[in-house]
């Protein structure tokens, strides 16, 4: 019976129905049936749909279990991590690593986060020593190998490319990890062919790679455009209706970039890949689907609650999820104050940064050419639409002009959105703060242009993108 309580829950988020998921978590923690090691999944749903307290406590209790477990210790700390408690993670786990200084799985999850917070010489000292018991961990070399710049005659890529045979007889993502991390290394040593070779090696071998429904996606485009012509009047502007900025932009396309400078003006917190909007609106997107007419006061009081679960609610927050092109509308109308920035950015270049990027979760358009045009296509026609609905909403900036002028793009922006704009904004890339994307390298280096026109290096290989 109390499986079928966690199997509950997860089919009611599946479903879309938020609060009634959050009423059985709720009393499954109460109650704290023997779920043993249904307590992790549990885990995982509570954070899915923003209740990082609700999800602590259950992978507390999974930990409980056996807290000898090394890797029951490392997935407790994994949740911690994704509740953006990183320092209580790292503080979790170093006392196992003490005591076990060359466990890969300890290593490797230090070397993790502290890549994230932007501490890369220390992410590189674990990572490495996780390599030494782990020569075959896809996950360490790929990460390693994201924040290190490889150069000719680097013993680091020898070591890589010398593994290909054995990585062959490893479990197929963890070949896919390996393929990614050494067309990364290629990259870096301008063997551009080569290196698209590996991607595309790596992107065969993905699980899940026929799943996505290009025309599916079509579809779910037009009811977000046909959804948004149904949404309620927007709701009355209120001084604490201006939680969040929020950033609209295809991925790979410099969100996270934005975010970070953002993020460098006082009393504002860095938002991560935060879904907020999304799970703050499952209910009223169910209902609104179902022929209803929810109001968006309870999408406003979700939203806060959530936030608050994961920044503490004391900070305005640059919220930048993958997501938030789906949800635009939604967003316009229940915070009529909040600045919507819309990044765009060169279409063939984000194509060839996400095939270039190995995305660990759900992303299945991501491994083949044909699919990210398609994918890119369908984003690219919400952004039209956004643009055309509610122009007087959008703050337009452009990538490129970005990187390559920052004084003059970013004093108006900050104006734009409430900010008080300082010459320490240009120096974002030296603030420690949480890093949890891709783009974790890239982020942490000074503005500059070197990715603008980066697909033109490989044009011959993209033909399959079509056009966009």
């Amino acid at each position: 019976m109390a499986a079928t309580g966690v199997q509950d829950a997860i089919r009611l988020i599946q479903g879309g129905e938020r609060a009634a998921a959050v009423a059985v978590i709720s009393a499954l923690l109460a109650t704290r049936p023997a779920l043993n090691d249904l307590w992790l999944p549990l885990a995982n749903a509570a954070l899915g749909i923003g209740e990082m307290s609700l999800a602590e406590a259950a992978a507390r209790n999974y930990l409980a279990v056996n807290k000898q477990q090394t890797q029951r210790l490392v997935q407790y700390a994994g949740v911690l991590a994704e509740t953006g408690k990183l320092d209580k993670a790292l503080k979790l786990v170093r006392p196992q690593l003490k005591k076990n200084p060359d466990d890969a799985a300890l290593n490797h999850f230090c070397g993790t986060v502290y890549q994230q917070q932007g501490e890369l010489s220390l992410a590189a000292k674990h990572l490495r020593r996780a390599l030494k018991s782990a020569r075959l961990s896809g996950a360490s070399w790929l990460t390693l190998a994201a924040q290190h710049r490889f150069t000719e005659n680097d013993a680091l890529l020898d070591r890589l490319r010398l593994l290909a045979a054995d990585f062959a007889q490893t479990e197929p993502f963890n070949q896919v990890q390996y393929h990614f991390a050494l067309g990364k290394a290629l990259l870096d040593v301008s063997e551009d062919d080569l290196a698209f070779d590996e991607f595309s090696a790596g992107a065969v071998l993905a699980p899940g790679r026929r799943n996505y429904n290009a025309a599916g996606e079509a579809a779910y485009v037009d009811a977000v455009i046909a959804g948004h012509a149904k949404l309620p009047l927007p709701r009355a502007s209120e001084s604490e209706d201006n939680p969040a900025i929020f950033l609209l932009g295809m991925p790979r396309s410099g969100t996270t970039l934005l975010q970070r400078i953002l993020s460098a003006a006082r009393n504002i917190a860095d938002g991560g890949e935060f879904a907020g909007i999304g799970v703050a609106s499952m209910d009223y997107r169910r209902a609104l689907a179902s022929g209803g007419a929810p109001t968006l006061d309870e999408v406003h009081s979700n939203y806060l609650h959530v936030s608050k679960e994961r920044f503490g609610g004391n900070s305005r927050i640059v919220d930048k999820s993958i997501n938030n092109l789906y949800y635009a509308g939604i967003i316009a109308h229940t915070f009529p104050a909040a600045p919507i920035i819309l990044l765009e950015r060169n279409a063939r270049d984000v194509a060839w940064s996400c095939f270039r990027t190995c995305f660990n979760r759900g992303m299945h358009w991501s491994w083949a050419l044909d699919d990210i045009g398609a994918h890119l296509r369908a984003e690219q026609r919400l952004m039209e639409h956004w643009k055309t609905v509610m122009p007087e909403r959008l703050i337009v900036v452009q990538y490129e002009r970005l990187v390559r002028e920052p004084q003059q793009v970013l004093p108006d922006l900050f104006a734009r959105c409430g900010l008080e704009f300082g010459e320490h904004v240009y120096n974002f890339y030296q603030r420690k703060s949480p890093v949890m994307t891709a783009s974790v390298a890239q982020v942490n280096r000074a503005l500059n242009a070197n990715s603008i026109g980066s697909a033109a290096r490989v044009a011959h290989r993209l033909i399959q993108l079509g056009d966009i």
